[in-house]
């Protein structure tokens, strides 16, 4: 990717973030237009606004990509593999944007083969853009970051989703949005992030898998295997951090055999 076109996303992507901040309830008054998606999840206009203005500037900035956002056409198929495709959340989080709570963020990941290698993360009530490329290392607002190097399991700081996984040494904020939990990870904040899912959506791990990747910490699936994005793939669990927590935490918790 090319300096000229990196900067020209960078852009775009904090010009979206301000307009969302904009319309939050968490700052304005203004009521916000809600409706319920097939699947009984909400979408604002925030939504709507975020992926409209992302997806035309992706596409006019890389032409020559697929891109799928979860509010458009988020359906990724084999014959996308051999071709860069961004797979975004362009308002991840909409119900803690809805409630005034300022985890959103925006999520913008560039996969090939399966694999992410490059990604964004922008939390604009937060103040923190994150990006990593793969072998470029991950940066929080300029600045490089590493995750937990914990190899106790029995004194890991962890956040969980849901809650009911089990306690290991205590949950960590359980009330933060996924995106959020993913970012704490990457940092240290945490230690461990487990997560089961009901249906997986790739479109909130693109670019934080590649985040996660280039600040050390493992992703694995419930069988410990590296996480990727192959069309059809439906892991049943998630776990992240380093390498002996995530072996750890498979073996205690058994994911693959519920």
């Amino acid at each position: 990717m090319d300096t000229n076109r990196l900067n020209q996303l960078r852009s775009l992507v904090r010009e979206v973030g301000r307009e969302l901040v904009v319309l939050w309830p968490g700052r304005s008054n203004r009521p916000l237009s809600i409706r319920n998606k097939k699947d009984d999840t909400p979408v604002t206009e925030a939504d709507d606004f975020a992926h409209r203005v992302l997806a035309g500037g992706i596409h006019d900035l890389f032409p020559e990509d697929v891109v799928l956002s979860e509010e458009g056409n988020p359906e990724y198929s084999e014959d996308q593999l051999e071709r860069n495709t961004w797979i975004m959340d362009p308002l991840d989080g909409t119900r803690c944007f809805i409630r005034g709570g300022n985890d959103f963020s925006i999520l913008i990941g560039r996969v090939l083969g399966g694999v992410c290698n490059f990604g964004i993360m922008y939390f604009p009530a937060l103040g923190l853009f994150v990006e990593a490329k793969l072998g470029g290392g991950a940066f929080v607002n300029g600045v490089r970051i590493s995750s937990s190097t914990c190899a106790d399991i029995k004194t890991a700081r962890y956040f969980s989703r849901p809650r009911s996984l089990g306690n290991l040494s205590g949950n960590v904020e359980e009330n933060f949005v996924t995106s959020r939990a993913l970012l704490a990870a990457a940092r240290g904040e945490v230690d461990l992030g487990l997560f089961r899912f009901d249906k997986f959506s790739p479109h909130d791990f693109a670019a934080p898998s590649v985040v996660l990747k280039e600040a050390g910490a493992l992703m694995i699936n419930e069988s410990g295997e590296d996480f990727n994005f192959i069309p059809g793939s439906s892991p049943k669990a998630l776990v992240v951090g380093s390498r002996n927590l995530c072996h750890q935490s498979i073996q205690r918790l058994q994911f693959s055999s519920r």
